[in-house]
């Protein structure tokens, strides 16, 4: 993604972790395979970014020792002979799945031999063109959407315990995550009813839309502010209009409290607040403003 992309909701990349997994339990579920899939996205976003805290080389063993043990499971069932697999094979693997499944039909890439198969083709850097010329890669892409066995394990449930590291981990994964999208110019299209309607979210005070942009209502220095827009996703689904999703908005965040019951905004710091998420809005939709 790049300068004028958008992202639609990212509820998850705004909401606090320690919430998210306290609504939980402490743990997950989900299918075999997005879990792992999970595993191996974070343990590279970690060594991609060069993120460094305490704690990181025990969350990088435990990541390790994720993916070998659910690798093995989904990939190899009850044959072990082939069980061994380098996470750097699989991550390749996972890279090529911007590609259109049916250029690995033989187990190997074949690129399209005119132009208008290019479009089955994602687009190309240094790392994808060494994962297509990667057999090892290309094998496991088409195992993946092509074994029957492979798939049907890859979506047995998993259950996993959360560790305070790890949701620690997410916290941190997740400001860089941020950060990276200011940087690059990225824009989100928050849905406020929709996001407390659909997700485990309590209310709009809970909204993530003040932890992207806050310009205004926090005196905490935020040094990469998000570019974020009001919508109101499916409108016949959720009876609203884009003047309620701001009037939300407004009227959660005229009634946050501090701990001695102050209020902790102004009618002003607010209504100010909105109108810069309302410019920021227009601007994602004029191509000529480079959001398109």
């Amino acid at each position: 993604m790049t300068l004028g992309s958008r992202l639609g909701h990212a509820t998850m990349l705004g909401m606090k972790p320690n919430y998210y997994y306290e609504q939980k339990n402490k743990a997950t579920t989900m299918p075999c395979q997005y879990f792992l899939d999970n595993v191996v996205w974070m343990y590279y976003y970690i060594q991609n970014h060069s993120i460094v805290f305490s704690g990181v080389a025990n969350i990088l063993n435990y990541l390790k020792d994720r993916f070998h043990e659910n690798f093995s499971y989904i990939y190899c069932g009850s044959d072990k002979r082939n069980a061994s697999c380098d996470m750097y094979t699989y991550y390749l693997s996972w890279l090529l799945r911007g590609d259109a499944p049916e250029l690995y039909r033989n187990g190997i890439f074949e690129r399209p031999k005119d132009r208008i198969g290019h479009y089955k083709i994602c687009s190309s850097d240094d790392e994808m063109e060494t994962a297509r010329n990667h057999y090892e890669s290309c094998k496991l892409y088409h195992r993946y959407h092509y074994d029957a066995e492979v798939k049907k394990r890859g979506m047995m449930p998993i259950t996993e315990p959360i560790s305070d590291l790890f949701i620690e981990t997410v916290a941190i994964l997740q400001k860089e995550m941020q950060r990276q999208i200011s940087i690059q110019g990225i824009a989100i299209e928050t849905n406020p009813s929709s996001n407390v309607l659909i997700s485990i979210l309590p209310d709009y005070s809970q909204h993530p839309i003040t932890s992207f942009f806050d310009k205004g209502i926090s005196n905490a220095p935020n040094f990469h502010q998000l570019n974020v827009s009001i919508n109101t996703d499916d409108k016949g689904v959720f009876s609203t209009s884009i003047s309620n999703e701001y009037a939300y908005l407004a009227f959660y965040l005229e009634n946050a409290k501090n701990s001695e019951g102050q209020p902790l905004y102004s009618r002003y710091e607010i209504f100010e607040w909105l109108d810069a998420i309302r410019k920021s809005g227009n601007e994602q939709s004029f191509d000529e403003i480079g959001f398109l």
